[in-house]
């Protein structure tokens, strides 16, 4: 099994939002778009409740935990009025 820390998973929203040496802009555009469509049925968690004008990238993910069982995460962005956030959960 793969650990990654809450860093890991930020550093990943920057490697998609923000210019680096990883990923060229088409690459960037493609993968904000996959995360901007995502189907219905997992469109929850922090997407929810945002405004109906504002665009939503989303990536969940599930693994198993040893001790709890599975678990899921999620990683956002959020872009209204011309700001974009970022959210873990």
């Amino acid at each position: 099994m793969i650990d990654t820390t809450p860093r890991d998973q930020l550093n990943l929203l920057k490697s998609i939002l923000l210019p680096n040496s990883y990923l060229d802009t088409a690459s960037q555009a493609y993968e904000q778009d996959l995360m901007e469509n995502v189907v219905d049925y997992e469109r929850f968690g922090i997407p929810t409740g945002v405004p109906t004008n504002a665009t939503v990238g989303v990536k969940n993910g599930w693994y198993l935990e040893k001790a709890t069982g599975c678990r899921s995460t999620r990683r956002a962005t959020c872009t209204s009025e011309g700001r974009t956030t970022s959210r873990l959960s």
